[in-house]
């Protein structure tokens, strides 16, 4: 559709009216240099109803601001950025490599080792633990984390 009308146009999306950035530049510039007229993203109802517009992910604007500035905050008081999570991260890259090698280099789909490998990386910054892949526990939430998401739609 951008070929016939350009980088920016809208369209309707049942009775919703959408507007459709195409292309890095276009989006760095919607976002960078016009951030107030295209800060405000609509939130899927299902997210909206379960997280009253709370969080990082589900808020815009000035409470977006200072949701980012408490979590990069926190971030940062967890070690993120520093030598030790870079460590973490390795650690775990070593694990998922493992996941992977299980395969002998057959096709396989990596979505679910990728989310577990995300999942205990953040698990080991923030309690210093992480979780076997093959943990029924920990493969129950991450399942479920991904298909609330699936079943909820795209976050904006």
């Amino acid at each position: 559709m951008s070929k016939t009308y350009g980088n920016v146009f809208q369209v309707f999306l049942g009775p919703k009216k959408t507007v459709v950035l195409v292309g890095y530049k276009t989006v760095k510039e919607a976002l960078v240099n016009h951030a107030e007229e295209f800060g405000d993203r609509d939130i899927v109802p299902s997210f909206r109803i379960m997280n009253d517009k709370h969080g990082i992910i589900f808020s815009n604007g000035e409470n977006w601001k200072e949701m980012r500035r408490f979590a990069l905050s926190n971030l940062r008081d967890l070690g993120m950025g520093k030598r030790g999570s870079e460590e973490k991260i390795i650690e775990e890259i070593q694990y998922l490599k493992g996941e992977f090698d299980k395969f002998e280099g057959k096709a396989f789909d990596t979505t679910q080792p990728v989310n577990y490998a995300v999942s205990n990386i953040i698990s080991s910054i923030v309690y210093g633990s992480r979780f076997e892949y093959t943990d029924p526990q920990f493969t129950e939430m991450v399942d479920r984390a991904n298909e609330n998401v699936r079943v909820g739609g795209s976050v904006s």
